[in-house]
């Protein structure tokens, strides 16, 4: 089934991705980060344990199919989405938002102060997303080694929550 904005999306459920449905579901998961512009992540890098990553990290499930993944991880004080994609044909069905929603309240309920992320600077859809979401630029970083200038956002969960209420 191929949603668009204005399909019922509401079979379409989320779950924490454990490191035992990423190793089953490899190659279905790394066909969707593969869709995120700029530098693809290698295998080690998309299966490497990061604090808490297997707790919250999430995909979205239409029936069977995967259909949208989080990488999140814990990074001090905030909790950090590494990657976030949806299936192209899925996008603009609320399923973005859904799995912050579920990101954001894990947070708030953990007394988390931010939820962040890090844009590959040219990548406007994920950094648009982002600021929709109520997310704020505080920095840029160029990694010298990837030869990428990435733009650093984040929010406090309650912020991203709110945002998402109000544009229900």
């Amino acid at each position: 089934m191929t949603q668009t904005g204005s399909e019922d999306r509401s079979q379409i459920t989320i779950i924490v991705l454990t490191k035992a449905i990423m190793l089953e579901n490899y190659d279905r998961i790394k066909e969707l980060l593969d869709l995120i512009p700029g530098r693809k992540w290698s295998r080690e890098e998309i299966i490497a344990d990061r604090p808490m990553k297997w707790d919250y990290s999430l995909i979205a499930m239409d029936n069977e199919k995967i259909v949208g993944v989080w990488i999140i991880s814990k990074k001090g004080d905030s909790r950090h989405h590494h990657m976030t994609t949806v299936d192209e044909a899925y996008r603009r069905a609320g399923i973005g938002s859904k799995m912050t929603r579920v990101s954001a309240t894990g947070a708030k309920e953990l007394g988390e102060k931010f939820l962040t992320s890090k844009v590959e600077e040219g990548n406007d859809m994920s950094l648009n997303f982002h600021l929709k979401l109520g997310l704020t630029v505080y920095s840029e970083e160029f990694n010298e080694e990837e030869g990428v200038k990435y733009i650093l956002l984040r929010a406090a969960p309650e912020k991203i929550l709110d945002k998402l209420d109000k544009d229900k």
